[in-house]
């Protein structure tokens, strides 16, 4: 199974973006059978459908993903999952 061991939510204003940004990191304890590289694209996609944030691009190198959301990016590893929002996304209602 998957732990979660930290969760961090930072504040800060930018210049050029809709509101404040909200940052949300979850490391991981690593397990070899379960982990969010492991994880498909319609889990993220549900996750996101909690936080108004929709997929529009989307990298991978085999050690890290990263998606482009709307207001937002997603960075996946087999470690740690950062989700950086501001404007309208809703990270702390998931």
């Amino acid at each position: 199974s998957i732990s979660v061991v930290t969760a961090f939510n930072g504040k800060f204003e930018s210049q050029g973006f809709e509101g404040n940004e909200k940052r949300l990191e979850i490391d991981l304890i690593p397990d070899s059978t379960v982990g969010p590289l492991k994880l498909s694209r319609q889990f993220w996609d549900d996750v996101l459908d909690l936080v108004s944030a929709k997929i529009l691009d989307y990298k991978s190198n085999g050690v890290m993903e990263g998606y482009i959301l709307s207001e937002s990016s997603l960075f996946v590893s087999a470690h740690r999952v950062t989700l950086i929002t501001c404007g309208t996304t809703v990270l702390l209602n998931c």
